[in-house]
């Protein structure tokens, strides 16, 4: 008698094999060399095969590569040409790519993965800048941003850095002696930085609204060489009173940590 388990077992195991050899095979010599091409078009096609497999974002080897590509189109975004950022085509691409990375960030918790998303070139404010605020494994390397020769880097992770402790406060609150010293960082580059990033940095203190950072606004407003963004910043200083004087008293460390309980 045939043992119907056994064969029925053996048949799905087969299948399964020949479906990850087929997969396997997708990841050529040709393909590999296509992903390091110097034209994006190249890289393009070479992602679209990758992304075409089935539950290929969850297996390693796929996972690797798209990390990898993440990796190669930021590298190209800080050579800052013209051409990429305004080709329709390629923001197409990248936007495809993009969330393939940020699954596999928050479905494997790979730190390549984390950084590689930190690493992009975006706008604090934007929908993608909120999105890295809400995730506290970016912190790391928004740190590493921070201190980067490249000011656009830190003029939006000061940026994002605020706002990460400013989402935190209503869900999951960074313990008192971390809050106060991520709260110094962006004071510091408020203070000490060219004026882009000072600017960024003032507007980031404002998400928290913690009253002891209005007096540090005001100062860091009076050093902007732009009228019009000392004006700006005045008025950022003046929300940040508004904001704690219609407020009923709670209690709160100055800095706006919350209770170390």
């Amino acid at each position: 008698m045939v043992n119907r388990r056994a064969l029925s077992i053996g048949v799905m195991a087969l299948v399964a094999g020949q479906l990850c050899r087929g997969q396997a095979g997708l990841i050529t010599p040709q393909l590999l060399q296509d992903l390091k091409s110097d034209q994006w078009q190249v890289r393009r096609d070479a992602f679209e095969q990758l992304a075409a497999v089935k539950d290929g974002v969850r297996q390693p080897r796929i996972q690797a590569l798209l990390i990898q590509l993440r990796e190669r189109e930021n590298q190209e975004s800080e050579k800052g040409s013209p051409d990429l950022n305004e080709d329709d085509n390629y923001l197409a691409y990248d936007e495809q790519l993009t969330p393939l990375v940020e699954e596999i960030a928050e479905t494997t918790e790979n730190p390549r993965a984390w950084k590689a998303l930190v690493y992009m070139p975006y706008s604090g404010d934007s929908v993608y800048g909120n999105w890295i605020a809400a995730h506290r494994q970016c912190l790391p390397f928004l740190l590493e941003q921070v201190h980067s020769k490249y000011s656009p880097r830190r003029m939006y992770s000061v940026y994002v850095i605020a706002s990460m402790l400013a989402k935190a406060k209503a869900t999951n609150p960074f313990p008192p002696e971390q809050y106060r010293s991520l709260k110094a960082t962006i004071r510091h580059l408020g203070l000490n930085d060219i004026d882009p990033v000072a600017f960024s940095a003032a507007e980031g203190l404002a998400l928290t609204h913690d009253p002891g950072d209005a007096g540090v606004v005001d100062r860091i407003s009076t050093r902007l060489s732009d009228p019009g963004a000392r004006k700006i910043i005045a008025k950022v200083a003046q929300q940040i009173r508004d904001a704690n004087n219609s407020q009923p008293s709670q209690p709160h460390t100055p800095d706006g940590a919350g209770s170390k309980n």
